[in-house]
This record gives C-alpha cells, sequence and structure tokens, in this order.
C-alpha cells in the first residue's frame, strides 16, 4: 500500500493531542474521548487480507509487528528500568528499584508487561500488538471464508462486550480489557478501507460532516461532565460511547488533516511527526521534566515537585506540548546520526580487516 500524506498529516496532528493531553490542559477530557481510539482505526485502516493470505505471510505479518511494536516497548522500558535509580537521584521519578525489582520489572518488560511511570504511554504498543497480531490470525484462519467480514465483525461486538464487563469488574491485566473493548476500531478502520473517506470529495459534504463530529463531540463531553475516557485503564463509560466518540473524533481529525495536507509546508512537517510517532509517545512524559525544572529553579518550589507523573503545573501547556513533541524527535536523530556512524565505522572496520587477510593471502 503507498504511502498515504493524509494519514501521515493525522498521525502528526493526533500524536500531538497525545502530548497535548497529557499536560493535563483544561480540554484534556475532550481530547481524551478520541485521540487514542483514532490510532486504532488508522492501524485497522492499514490493514489487508493480502498480507495474511498463507502461513508465511502470516509469520512475516506477526515479524513486523514484533520489529515495530514489541522491540520499542522492550527497549524504551528496559532502558527507563536500567536508569531508574539515577532518574530517583535527579527527582525525574519518585520510585526507587531495588536489584531484585530491576531484574523482575525487565523479565515482565520482555514478557510485554512492565512499565515504569516515565514510559507509561507505552501501553498503546502493547494493547495494539495483541488487537493487529489477534485480527491478523483471525483473519489468516477465515482466509477461505465468503463471511470473513462478517464473522471478524461479530467476534468484534463479542469482544467489546466482554471489553466493556471487565472494565465493570475492573480487570485490565495484561491491558485485556482495552485490547478486547479497542479490538472493534480496529475492525472499523479495516472496513474504512472499504468505504474511503476520501469519496466525499465535495467540499459542503466535508464542512457538514466536520461539523457534525465536533458538534456530537462537544455534546457528549457536555453531558459527560467530567468524565474522562482513559482507554489504558479500559475506563469507558460504554462501548457505544467510546465507539462513537472514536470515530466521530477520527473523521473530525481525518478532514483536518485532509484540509491540512493541501498546505504543503505545515503538511511536511506534521507528517514528519506522524512517521516518528514512537518516540514522541516514548519520551514526552520525560521530556516534560526540562519545563518542569526550568519553572522550579526559577520559583519557590520544592525540588521534589519535579517527580511528579505526568506534570506537576498544567499552566505552561503549550511550552509542555511543544518541549514534548520537539525533544524526542532530537534525540531520535541524534540516536538515528550516531548509529549510522557507528554502522559506517564498523563496515569501514570490515573492509580494512578483509583486504588485509585479502593482501596477505
Amino acid at each position: 500500500m503507498t504511502r498515504n500524506k493524509t494519514y501521515d498529516v493525522l498521525k502528526g496532528l493526533l500524536i500531538i493531542l497525545v502530548v497535548m493531553g497529557h499536560t493535563q490542559f483544561f480540554g484534556h477530557d475532550f481530547v481524551f474521548l478520541f485521540h487514542m481510539g483514532c490510532f486504532f482505526i488508522i492501524s485497522g485502516y492499514f490493514f489487508d487480507f493480502k498480507k495474511v493470505e498463507n502461513k508465511k505471510e502470516l509469520i512475516d505479518y506477526i515479524k513486523r509487528k514484533i520489529k515495530g511494536l514489541y522491540i520499542p516497548f522492550v527497549l524504551y522500558n528496559i532502558f527507563f528500568i536500567i536508569c531508574n535509580n539515577l532518574l530517583f537521584k535527579i527527582n525525574f521519578t519518585s520510585n526507587y528499584f531495588s536489584l531484585f525489582t530491576m531484574i523482575k520489572k525487565i523479565a515482565l518488560t520482555l514478557l510485554f508487561y512492565g512499565r515504569t511511570d516515565l514510559t507509561d504511554s507505552t501501553w498503546f504498543l502493547q494493547s495494539l500488538f495483541f488487537i493487529s497480531v489477534g485480527y491478523g490470525i483471525v483473519s489468516y484462519l477465515l482466509r477461505n471464508n465468503e463471511n470473513k467480514i462478517a464473522i471478524l465483525g461479530i467476534i468484534s461486538v463479542l469482544l467489546s462486550l466482554i471489553g466493556f464487563i471487565l472494565n465493570r469488574i475492573n480487570f485490565n491485566i495484561y491491558q485485556i480489557g482495552t485490547i478486547c473493548s479497542s479490538f472493534i476500531l480496529f475492525y472499523i478502520g479495516h472496513m474504512g478501507n472499504y468505504i474511503k473517506l476520501n469519496k466525499f470529495n465535495k467540499e459542503y459534504l466535508k464542512i457538514v460532516l466536520f461539523g457534525f463530529s465536533i458538534g456530537y463531540l462537544l455534546i457528549l463531553n457536555n453531558i459527560l461532565r467530567g468524565y474522562i475516557i482513559r482507554v489504558m485503564q479500559n475506563q469507558i463509560y460504554n462501548p457505544l460511547i467510546y465507539i462513537s466518540a472514536s470515530v466521530f473524533g477520527f473523521i473530525m481529525m481525518y478532514l483536518l488533516a485532509d484540509f491540512i495536507s493541501k498546505r504543503k509546508k505545515l503538511a511536511t512537517n506534521l507528517s514528519f511527526l506522524g512517521r516518528n510517532t514512537i518516540p514522541i509517545l516514548c519520551l514526552h512524559i520525560t521530556s516534560f521534566k526540562l519545563v518542569t525544572l526550568i519553572e522550579i529553579l526559577c520559583s519557590n518550589i520544592e525540588i521534589e515537585k519535579l517527580s511528579i507523573v505526568p506534570v506537576y503545573d498544567n499552566k505552561y501547556w503549550i511550552i509542555l506540548t511543544i518541549v514534548g513533541t520537539i525533544v524526542p524527535i532530537v534525540i531520535n536523530i541524534l540516536l538515528k546520526n550516531a548509529i549510522n556512524i557507528n554502522n559506517k565505522k564498523r563496515r569501514n572496520w570490515t573492509k580494512k580487516k578483509g583486504s588485509r587477510i585479502f593482501s596477505v593471502e
């Protein structure tokens, strides 16, 4: 599937909303209605039955998910677990790990479970992995069934109901409640690939859809009055509200991304963010500490306030959003450059070593 610029812009907008939401700004309850649900829908949109038509393709599909979701989860979390006590000393975290706790958390991380306060956002990588792999396996098993789309829909609805039940009994170990509740959004995204929103190419239709979507979300936000959908904890009001909020949030943000994609410079920057959502997801909470530290140094505030997650003070939410978005990108670029330089040196060293061996022979 060719890369869709509008969807890169869309992911760029959504990852900014993720960062903004974690600043605890005044509209975070509105953002929390739909922002993570949209990511599940987008992931489903790019699923294709052709990716799992036979056993080899299914294995390749799972390998890609391991590389794209499991590996980043493990690397970021193990890094922060190892560095935890150093971060504790400089008040970036309030938890001190004994050696046993550290080993236990690393083992749990390898089992796709352990997280730290600073990498709590990586729950999404865990949930999306199990949803996308599960969807791929079921699709493979149904590959020769003419009613596979309908069966997947029924499975999605049943899982949504199970997710709601797990929400009521407050059971979400291994994000199983979140996975069940959000599986249907992946399915909706997959079905959206057949519907294709770009068929609504008339400007007045886009305006009507956008207006209806934002109106629905504003009304819903007003009705809920302070009740916040928290997908990580599987805290949803009920399946219909979670699903409808995610769908209309997706339509609203997609149409905004479609509008922005025609503005070349802005679209380019947002597309870049959309292609680098994982480092932002994993590092933005740590990046917030830089803003809080400056605030503490400039004010009469206890240094211990620095350890509060996600933020101590939300009045600087604009600055927190900018820093939480840009700093992870800068770190990611520096790491990639360092790895490329190191790989280049290793290749040069290998070539020199090989030429010496050849000359001796």
